[in-house]
């Protein structure tokens, strides 16, 4: 099938041209070659992904990477605060678990960003649920982010603004994100496996 725009050829069955991503017009059969069918199959796929992908697909993808490597310094943050504190004993044990879920946690939500990331750039449905579900943490950290700013010492730092300002910018992107790939429109760029 050849692109309208970029005039190169493409394999059958392919919604979009592999070269440009110029959305492919399909040109019925006419009803006496068409072999009936009862069901519709569900669309497959070829092997080749798209060389183009949406503004917003590449956007999700270097916000999620950005927060797995956000997840993944925290992690040995607490990693670091709860070795300190046991090399200085200062800590209870409670602590000492507490802090170590707490890095788990940490890891894991890193270790799935990074796989939503790369799910997402090789354009599969998984990929796609995975990232939505993970804005989930990202808009609750940036609920905590702003409560953060009420604290007093973060007041006499004069932070709190930032705060606030960096908890709403990563809710709303949050949103916009959840609400961008929860989109029936973008249904066509996912592939069914």
């Amino acid at each position: 099938m050849l692109c309208p725009s970029c005039g190169k050829e493409n394999p059958e069955g392919v919604r979009f041209c592999v070269h440009c991503g110029t959305r492919l017009e399909t040109t019925p059969t006419r009803q006496s070659e068409a072999p009936p069918t009862t069901t519709q199959q569900p669309p497959t796929f070829t092997g080749i992904l798209p060389a183009y992908r949406p503004f917003g697909i590449v956007f999700i993808v270097v916000w999620t990477v950005g927060w797995a490597l956000t997840w993944l310094f925290s992690s040995f943050t607490v990693s670091s605060m709860m070795a300190r504190e046991a090399l200085f004993e200062r800590s209870l044990p409670a602590e000492a678990v507490a802090l170590f879920f707490l890095s788990v946690l940490l890891s894991f939500l890193s270790i799935l960003s990074f796989t939503g990331a790369i799910g997402l750039w090789l354009l599969t449905r998984w990929g796609r649920n995975l990232v939505a579900w993970l804005q989930f943490p990202s808009a609750i950290l940036g609920i905590i982010a702003m409560g953060i700013s009420s604290i007093h010492q973060v007041q006499a730092s004069g932070l709190a603004g930032i705060f606030i300002l960096s908890g709403i910018v990563v809710l709303l992107i949050s949103v916009v994100i959840l609400f961008y790939l929860l989109n029936p429109k973008m249904d066509d760029w996912f592939r069914t496996r």
